[in-house]
């Protein structure tokens, strides 16, 4: 894979981190998630807006320690109108290679900071060397993936379903797969405004419980 070049006009750094918060220009980049390529254009968001979600990304990084950014985490692109292989619906992306976090920001939608932590949660899911982790994840559902809901199908990724929380899955986006599932679950671990809502399904829904164990584990070490 070639290697990722930016060009930006305003570079950004968060104190006490190393990893830059850069505000896109209108240009495409290679994006590697696992073992497939991705082609991501990012146009650039206006001043005003990445300077207000700019805020969102220090409360994202203060969630973890220095050391799990350090090692984790290079840069984070703001952009407007996310693209993934011109897909349109995606919110936010990473590349593993140079630990990049690519996130869709608008003036519309308040989900900044939990987007950084759903697309972080996939870098630190797959650096880690807990090869027991799906197994373990995925004895606590009782339906398979992809058999439910596909996001193409319900754009209501986060409805409240009380047959699917019986079952295992937070929200009908978590049955789509593996990673996916994690993803949610740890965001909303990781977000202030969010946590509570997890919390109280872990309190209702048995499996969402043994889950949530799991995600709280994993994320002390980080």
């Amino acid at each position: 894979m070639k290697k990722l070049i930016f060009i930006f006009c305003l570079l950004f750094t968060i104190p006490a981190h190393s990893f830059q918060t850069i505000r896109a220009q209108n240009t495409s980049y290679s994006s590697r998630v696992q073992q497939i390529n991705y082609i991501v254009a990012c146009k650039r968001p206006s001043k005003s807006l990445f300077k207000i979600k700019e805020r969102y990304v220090r409360s994202f990084a203060n969630k973890y320690k220095k050391k799990t950014l350090d090692k984790h985490l290079q840069r984070v692109i703001l952009c407007k109108d996310l693209r993934v292989n011109n897909a349109k619906w995606v919110r936010g992306t990473y590349d593993m290679k140079s630990l990049t976090l690519f996130i869709e920001i608008s003036k519309d939608h308040e989900d900044t900071e939990y987007a950084l932590h759903h697309e972080f949660s996939s870098i630190l899911l797959l650096t880690s060397k807990n090869k027991a982790l799906r197994k373990e994840w995925t004895k606590h559902n009782r339906s398979s993936y992809g058999t439910i809901w596909g996001r193409h199908v319900n754009p209501a990724w986060s409805s409240e379903n009380k047959m699917l929380r019986e079952k295992g899955f937070l929200f009908p986006y978590s049955t789509t797969d593996f990673e996916n599932d994690f993803n949610v679950m740890a965001s909303f671990h990781m977000c202030s405004m969010l946590k509570y809502t997890l919390y109280k399904a872990s309190k209702k829904y048995p499996l969402i419980k043994k889950k949530y164990e799991i995600i709280k584990k994993f994320y002390k070490k980080y």
